[in-house]
């Protein structure tokens, strides 16, 4: 992932901070914002969402959140959570699953 100007800015600040010379390690300070820049988009991605707000589609699994655990469920439109191996569940938030890595396959 390209690192934006702010993450490549702010990785050579935390480089500075540990008495590391940005300008000596460019490739150390591109690591480093590709790492913020990716992180920042994968916190963006995963927003937990309120079911009172809205609910997923129906029979598509989701990272679903019951106050105290998380777990893999989906939600079947008639106000039932179910987890993978079946059994029901008490959701009231819910995110989507996070994209594969890149280049993963079997």
């Amino acid at each position: 992932m390209t690192p934006t100007d702010a993450d490549s800015e702010r990785a050579r600040e935390l480089l500075g901070e540990y008495l590391i010379d940005p300008d000596n390690h460019p490739a150390l300070v591109n690591v480093l914002a590709s790492a913020l820049t990716q992180a920042r988009a994968n916190s963006a991605a995963m927003k937990w969402i309120p079911c009172s707000e809205r609910m997923p589609e129906p029979g598509v699994f989701v990272l679903a959140w019951d106050g105290d655990d998380i777990a893999m469920a989906e939600w079947d439109k008639g106000d039932d959570w179910w987890l993978f191996d079946g059994s029901g569940w008490d959701t009231t938030h819910w995110c989507d699953l996070p994209a594969p890595p890149e280049g993963a396959g079997p």
